[in-house]
């Protein structure tokens, strides 16, 4: 966790386990403000949601921190207050920055949702947030509910062009199976699953540096969701490497025997069913 992360999280009461607790907090911080914001979400406002508290404690320290950014209009998140949030990141630290919003808060809420969206874009994050427009703002309701499905959805927001979907892994409360697969389920040599991923007309047969592009967003969709993922089990002790080398089973980059020999032998290094047995669950793109 970045240090600007963990002062934002101090600083809104977020760092609590509970959410209940976490929300008396967020109100007792806003009691002192001399401005009328939207408040902090009810139970019942979060519970319209569906979702476990990992995604919600999220939700709730955008909604929060954007509060203290300016006043929300009649207790709706505005697209204006929103751009003025991201043009005061930019010019924070500068001569001229921002004084319509806190640059500061601005600066380190990015900063915290780069970290946890694997380096999502946040100006691009908040346009898709805002479509379709809503010119009147968006209430806590609303704005949890589009921020979830842009977290769900194939939206490419992230600085790795990655399906939004192999990014939410550690939001969500997964069953994790007991008995996993020590190995990804293979692509198709004729039908590569990278190819899914091509953002141009591609086939197995495409030159090297065709399909460059697809092969590599298929093992970045891979590494977030596989090696990168964030659960409450202890911490793998497999290896980074040895674990993308199944994402190239997994995407099928390989057609050379020799090539797949050494990444099926990296792959098996990295015990799947032990260390990352939640593999079985990724998103078929």
């Amino acid at each position: 966790m970045s240090f600007a992360h963990l002062a934002v999280l101090v600083l809104l009461g977020l760092t609590r386990p509970l959410m209940t607790a976490r929300l008396k907090v967020v109100k007792q911080h806003y009691q002192v403000r001399t401005h009328t914001t939207a408040g902090a979400p009810t139970p019942e406002q979060i519970d319209l949601t569906s979702e476990g508290d990992k995604a919600m404690s999220e939700v709730v320290n955008h909604w929060t921190v954007f509060q203290v950014v300016a006043p929300l209009k009649d207790g709706k998140l505005t697209k204006d207050i929103v751009d003025k949030c991201v043009k005061a990141s930019k010019e924070y630290g500068t001569d001229g920055p921002s004084v319509e919003v806190h640059p500061k808060q601005c600066f380190e809420l990015e900063a915290q949702f780069k970290v946890h969206s694997n380096h999502g874009n946040f100006q691009k994050f908040y346009e898709l947030l805002f479509q379709p427009e809503a010119p009147e703002g968006l209430d806590f309701v609303e704005f949890a509910k589009r921020w979830i499905a842009l977290h769900k959805g194939d939206a490419i927001w992230t600085q790795e062009k990655t399906p939004a979907k192999y990014n939410w892994f550690k939001y969500l409360k997964h069953d994790i199976p007991e008995d996993a697969r020590a190995f990804p389920i293979a692509s198709s040599v004729d039908n590569p699953r990278y190819l899914k991923f091509a953002t141009t007309t591609l086939n197995a047969d495409s030159s090297r540096e065709e399909s460059k592009p697809a092969k590599t967003a298929c093992k970045n969709a891979w590494g977030s969701f596989v090696c990168l993922a964030e659960t409450d089990l202890p911490r793998s002790a497999g290896t980074y490497p040895d674990c993308l080398a199944c994402g190239d089973l997994w995407c099928g980059t390989f057609r050379a025997s020799k090539s797949i020999e050494r990444a099926t032998k990296s792959c098996g290094a990295a015990e799947l069913n032990k260390n990352y047995p939640w593999h079985t669950l990724i998103p078929e793109p």
